[in-house]
């Protein structure tokens, strides 16, 4: 949560390589962790005084004035009414984030946990749950401000398809870290205290301003004080995974799942998404495996990692900090170990723990249909192109393969044609979408003409012939933007064989 976007800063590192570094570091979080305590103090304080002041405002007016003003008595009480329900504690209602791991069903990966937590002296969480993305966390959930609470840890199914077993332990490691330096006690009361000023910011609004301000001012100085003490418990986290599991590991880890994280997004927006919407049921985890390991998005992970470690800047309202930051801190990591085999390895089941996650997402899989991902080309997509294709089917009567830069060169007024929404729509989305259909109709033609659909995660549609290759929304985009021109069209028409390749078939009378 930020109140209000502050200027950044580079956090100091220091550093933890000599026993004087270390004790620097420990009493710098110390001290920081005792004033978060005492600012958490301040702001209930600062809301009883406030409060307090907004309930005497009617008898200071009869008081000192002498008359009663009812409409700004009337706002005094309510703005207090507001804070005073905004600082009470709540409940800790803890909602299980995914299907909960049972160490009977899942040995393997509960070895791992438990002699992880001995390596730190830490207890095993009483409660480990499944999550889909690229993620691990630990925390203290249930009770009332940390009383009453246990520990549970979330471990996410992508982040098991990434990862090593050897970089899981260091990334497991650095979260036992947490419960080590006592940072799940402290943050019950932190998130509850963020979680009290927001309220109180939202309750007041705009309608009373001047005291908006002043629990404005100290939520910022809060969260820059709290966020600072964050990103010293992640970095303290890491140096007891480095020491127990190795640097090398925590460090290509890091690096995984830093340029994983975005990639899981559009995996699951453009990959899952449209199948399950479809009804359908692919493999999730060896579909994010495939995903990542495609060109383009393996290139693009791997520039977001190197311009982030060169690059990365600290925010005073950043909870973690700048990879690069965290890399540094680890130094110079010591050699491999050796091959280490996947962590995805150590999970019994996989597809029905997809299924149960996705039951716990609200995804009615019962009714799905699983299907690989070497399948989806010719079982989804082939009809799904013909149904897609016969909408147009009209407006492309007459037309052949070799014909296709004509219909690139109005395709403005050919989606327009195909438009039965009557909305007005701009005519670069209009350029886009025609693109988009004349690929649809490509691959049509091409898939009832006998070429064969293949389709896998993080590229491009191809269809394949013999020794020809064809990615037809590629080679839509380029005709609609110019990149390639009707002669170097034809010619991979004439070389491909498919000059007189029907694009659309004329609709029944």
């Amino acid at each position: 949560m930020r109140l209000v976007r502050g200027r950044k800063t580079r956090t100091v590192d220091w550093g933890y390589t000599s026993a004087s570094g270390g004790r620097m570091a420990q009493s710098s979080i110390v001290f920081r962790a005792a004033l978060a305590v005492a600012l958490m103090i301040g702001f209930y304080v600062l809301a009883i005084i406030v409060a307090a002041f907004l309930f005497m405002v009617p008898w200071l007016q009869a008081y000192l004035l002498g008359r009663v003003f009812v409409q700004l008595s009337l706002a005094s009480v309510i703005s207090g009414c507001v804070i005073v329900w905004s600082v009470l504690p709540r409940p800790d209602r803890f909602n299980p984030p995914g299907p909960r791991l049972e160490a009977t069903s899942q040995p393997e990966l509960f070895q791992v946990i438990e002699a992880v937590a001995r390596s730190t002296g830490q207890p095993t969480p009483e409660d480990v749950y499944l999550i889909p993305d690229v993620n691990a966390w630990v925390a203290q959930r249930g009770g009332m401000m940390g009383f009453g609470s246990r520990p549970v840890m979330g471990l996410g199914l992508s982040l098991l398809e990434l990862l090593s077993v050897a970089q899981l332990r260091a990334v497991l490691a650095h979260e036992f870290g947490h419960f080590h330096g006592g940072d799940t006690r402290l943050a019950p009361w932190v998130y509850k205290t963020r979680a009290a000023i927001g309220r109180t910011l939202a309750g007041l609004g705009e309608r009373a301003k001047l005291v908006h301000i002043p629990f404005e001012i100290y939520g910022n100085f809060f969260l820059r004080v709290t966020h600072g003490v964050s990103r010293r418990q992640e970095l303290n986290a890491d140096a007891m995974a480095a020491r127990v599991e190795g640097a090398r590991a925590l460090a290509e880890g890091l690096k995984i799942t830093h340029g994983a994280a975005p990639a899981f997004a559009a995996y699951w927006q453009t990959e899952v998404a449209p199948l399950l919407q479809a009804g359908v049921l692919p493999p999730l985890a060896d579909g994010l495996g495939r995903f990542v390991a495609a060109g383009t998005v393996s290139e693009k992970m791997k520039e977001t990692v190197e311009s982030d470690i060169r690059e990365g800047r600290s925010d005073p309202y950043d909870t973690h900090p700048p990879l690069r930051e965290r890399l540094e801190a680890l130094g110079t990591p010591e050699e491999a170990a050796g091959p280490s085999p996947a962590a995805i390895s150590l999970l019994r089941g996989v597809p029905e723990l997809e299924r149960a996650l996705l039951r716990f997402g609200r995804v009615n899989v019962d009714r799905m249909r699983a299907v690989a991902w070497e399948d989806v080309g010719e079982q989804v997509l082939r009809p799904w192109y013909r149904s897609r294709a016969e909408a147009g089917s009209l407006a492309l009567a007459g037309f052949v393969a070799e014909r296709l830069p004509e219909l690139a060169g109005r395709i403005v007024e050919l989606d327009k044609a195909l438009d039965t929404s009557g909305e007005v729509v701009a005519e670069g989305t209009r350029r886009q979408r025609g693109a988009w259909f004349l690929g649809v109709v490509l691959a049509d033609a091409l898939a009832r003409a006998g070429w064969v659909i293949d389709s896998s995660p993080g590229r491009s549609v191809r269809l394949t012939h013999g020794q020809w290759c064809i990615e037809p929304f590629i080679e839509a985009q380029a005709l609609v933007r110019g990149r390639t021109s009707p002669d170097e069209w034809r010619g991979r028409c004439e070389m491909w064989g498919i000059k007189a390749l029907v694009l659309a078939e004329r609709p029944s009378p």
